[in-house]
């Protein structure tokens, strides 16, 4: 069983103790976070390609292979060809769950904690770069952050594998500016991973597994009661990452055994279009650049996970990043880089 695995079947019984006191959660007051050079690389990566003008971060969310789990994120060129580490950031919890960014070029690192001795669950935001401390934390209605996102209108989503004092997840909506939620989703809503909002503000969420087997539920705008899609192709899976693509494909990695791709699925959402394979191993985390590259992190290989790049359209990956991935792959994130 991987650690990921391991981590949402065993996190939703610990769910309880995570949620039991979150008010005055905060990061480690042992974070560290690597200084840049006096030029920063931030400020000299690569401009999209197409001469927007616009510098896109990797960010790559790293377990370590020890336990409890320390978090770390690493910071690399999103177009570079052969990516160096920019920055890494070390220790910003225990037990990492998940990494997304907004418009604006904030990261958003959720950590899941432990139960003993006990530590909690938060969702800490930085400002692009993550050059400096977290600008806040999000700890009420949190408890094991295992996927996020952020609409246009500045709503936060976070799939939350632990509901207070229940056995199944949830989807905590904050509201801009606001630091407890409004709603919590819950209706077919058991081991929420990978999550992604659409235009229309319709939600999607991957379960890695909940009253049947692996299934995507979607929430209307503003239903509490979400409806499973009928994907194919999806029986002995294992859905992770969750995302949408500019044709409004939903685009999924599964890391079941002998299903290991990248699966899309265009609306209406029921069959699969294609699939890829080449270079993926234990896909948990994937995003895309605004050039249309995807970015995808494979967990682990043999003890430490990767990043595989797959250019617009490609079916063989272009790039393939491990440099400074010393543990297991989280997740992946692209944002701004700062002015």
């Amino acid at each position: 069983m991987s650690t990921s695995k391991y981590r949402l079947t065993a996190g939703a019984a610990l769910s309880a103790l995570l949620l039991a006191d979150c008010a005055t959660n905060a990061p480690s007051q042992s974070q560290q976070i690597v200084p840049p050079l006096a030029q920063s690389p931030l400020q000299s990566a690569q401009a999209r390609p197409g001469g927007s003008g616009t510098r896109e971060i990797l960010y790559v969310l790293v377990a370590s292979n020890s336990s409890p789990q320390t978090g770390s994120v690493v910071l690399y060129d999103a177009y570079a060809k052969n990516p160096k580490v920019i920055r890494t950031v070390s220790n910003v919890g225990t037990n990492p769950g998940s990494i997304w960014t907004d418009d604006q070029g904030d990261v958003y690192v959720g950590i899941s904690g432990k139960n003993l001795p006990y530590e909690p669950s938060f969702v800490s935001v930085y400002s692009p770069g993550m050059a400096h401390k977290p600008i806040r934390t999000y700890a009420k209605g949190i408890g094991l952050p295992f996927g996020g996102t952020v609409d246009s209108k500045g709503t936060t989503y976070v799939s939350d594998g632990g509901l207070d004092g229940q056995t199944q997840g949830d989807i905590a909506v904050f509201p801009s500016g606001k630091m407890k939620p409004s709603q919590v989703k819950y209706y077919n809503v058991y081991n929420p991973h990978g999550i992604a909002v659409d235009a229309k503000r319709n939600i999607f969420v991957a379960m890695v597994y909940g009253s049947n087997d692996t299934f995507v539920v979607e929430f209307p705008h503003d239903a509490y009661e979400g409806v499973i899609l009928p994907l194919n192709d999806l029986g002995g899976g294992f859905l992770q990452g969750l995302a949408l693509d500019s044709q409004h494909d939903i685009v999924v990695a599964n890391e079941g055994i002998g299903h290991e791709a990248v699966q899309f699925y265009p609306p209406p959402y029921k069959n699969e279009s294609k699939e890829l394979t080449s270079g993926i191993v234990t896909p948990t985390g994937l995003t895309y650049a605004p050039d249309g590259s995807l970015f995808v992190g494979n967990q682990f290989l043999v003890n430490n996970g990767n990043v595989v790049v797959f250019s617009p359209g490609a079916s063989t990956p272009s790039r393939t990043i491990s440099t400074g991935i010393n543990g297991q792959v989280f997740g992946v994130a692209i944002g701004a880089a700062p002015h």
